[in-house]
Formats: C-alpha cells, structure tokens, sequence
C-alpha cells in the first residue's frame, strides 16, 4: 500500500547515505578575484553565508575576517573548473593565489 509519498532522488554518498544539500541554489550575486603570484582578496562578503568557487586555472585559497587576509600556497588546493561550496562561518574576505598560472576565482553567493 502506498503512502502517498515521493522518494526523493538525492545524490548518495559511498555508504548509501543521501547527501543533504542545496538541490538548485539560487545565486545572489557574484564577483571575480584575480589572482598571480600576488595573492587577490575579494571585496567584503558580509551577507553572504554560503558561497560556490570555481577558478579558472589550478589555486590555493583562504578565507578571513579582515579584508588583509592573504592566501599562500600552503593554503587549500582548488582544481580548475571544478565547483566547491563553503559555509563561510563568520569570514568576511576570500583570497586566492596561483599554483602555477594566474586565472580568476568566480565566488557566486548562494542564497
């Protein structure tokens, strides 16, 4: 007997578990950061709570509270052309640096 309810069709993680999650994000905006062997820092995202990446060539990012904050190559690797999602948690200002050729780093925030 059926209860009326639809299975929902969510993507599922390597132990079967449905992965939670924003299934069409709406974006509120977006902006580029160029970035070379300097680092670039985003203006400041302050309403902002969930933000989509992508960059153009492979970088290293960092988030912050001041608008000062500075990626280096220590700092997390983004691969081109890939999206990622974070919660920004309180950081304000986003940096990116090359890892081995200058591109863009697109911050679309998610509403």
């Amino acid at each position: 007997m059926s209860t009326g309810r639809v299975k929902s069709r969510l993507t599922v993680d390597a132990n079967g578990q449905s992965i939670q999650g924003a299934l069409r994000p709406r974006v509120g905006g977006s902006l580029n950061v160029s970035y070379t062997a300097a680092a670039g820092t985003s203006t400041i995202l302050s309403n902002a709570e969930i933000v989509r990446l992508i960059s153009t060539t492979d970088c290293h990012v960092r988030f912050g509270e001041v608008d000062n904050v500075a990626a280096v190559v220590t700092d997390m690797l983004m691969k081109a052309g890939q999206y990622e999602y974070f919660s920004l948690r309180g950081s304000k200002y986003i940096s990116a640096i090359r890892d081995t050729a200058d591109g863009s780093l697109n911050i679309q925030i998610v509403e």
